[in-house]
């Protein structure tokens, strides 16, 4: 892929196939710009839906664009039929709904790997008085916070960011640390769009976790520094109770909406 306008002409020319819409693809023009840049991005386009798979070092993930169930299933066989990479693809769905999409990709392979919630957070504040100063990350931090979440969070389904993307967060300020000795040891990702704040990650060393503060401190700051947001928002895996009940605690609810990430391995 050369430029964005496939993109967009892609998307048009599906629209025009049917009345549904279903798609996972809900990137800005600017990241998708930086993915062609770096020459990750792929289009296939098939009969009534289009796809595109940004690659990575050992997979692909999926994005899909369909004006019907039935275009989306066709396509689906015919991509897998031309192409022999191991998939990831995001199913976004409400909770208590059938998840058609979801079984169109276990009907023709794939595994369903994990299910995360989002939880949303209204308006609160917090004093900035008795709180450290901020430290922005720089960008000699990039490659040791890139190493954090690798060690983290599962490639394959959890979207691990690229290193020009953590940079980018860096250089408009998204991301915030804690060091010991000259090292970065946590960090906190908050993506602010307008009056709301999406949290990306918030992560501590685990050497650091038993014995220290550090998380919570980030945690104050990112309050502080948004204080004005509207609404909050954040994913959690389903198996991370602890993780999902601290959050809770914190005044954050599941707002209803599910990731499924499923795979095809190969």
């Amino acid at each position: 892929m050369e430029d964005i306008s496939e993109i967009k002409e892609a998307i048009t020319w599906v629209k025009e196939c049917g009345d549904e819409w279903y798609t996972n693809y809900y990137i800005s023009d600017i990241v998708a710009k930086q993915w062609i840049k770096n020459g990750q991005l792929k289009i296939l386009i098939g009969e009534n839906a289009a796809f595109l798979l940004r690659q990575k070092q050992s997979f692909s993930l999926l994005y899909y664009f369909a004006a019907s169930d039935e275009g989306l299933f066709a396509g689906m066989r015919a991509l897998i039929n031309e192409t022999t990479e191991t998939l990831s693809v995001d199913v976004l769905h409400k909770n208590d709904d059938d998840n058609k999409v979801g079984k169109i990709f276990r009907n023709i392979g794939f595994d369903k790997r994990i299910k995360l919630y989002r939880m949303r957070k209204g308006k609160s504040s917090i004093s900035k008085a008795k709180l450290p100063k901020v430290c922005y990350a720089k960008r000699d931090d990039a490659e040791i916070i890139e190493t954090m979440l690798s060690n983290e969070f599962d490639e394959l389904c959890e979207q691990i960011p690229d290193i020009d993307e953590i940079k980018s967060a860096i250089d408009n300020r998204q991301i915030i640390i804690l060091e010991d000795d000259n090292r970065v040891i946590s960090f906190f990702w908050a993506e602010r769009t307008g009056k709301t704040v999406l949290w990306r990650y918030w992560l501590t060393d685990p050497k650091y976790r038993s014995s220290s503060l550090a998380g919570l401190v980030l945690l104050r700051q990112v309050m502080a520094l948004h204080e004005d947001a509207m609404q909050t928002f954040l994913w959690v895996r389903e198996d991370n109770e602890k993780v999902i009940k601290a959050h809770e605690k914190n005044g954050f609810t599941k707002d209803g909406l599910v990731d499924d990430v499923y795979c095809l391995i190969r």
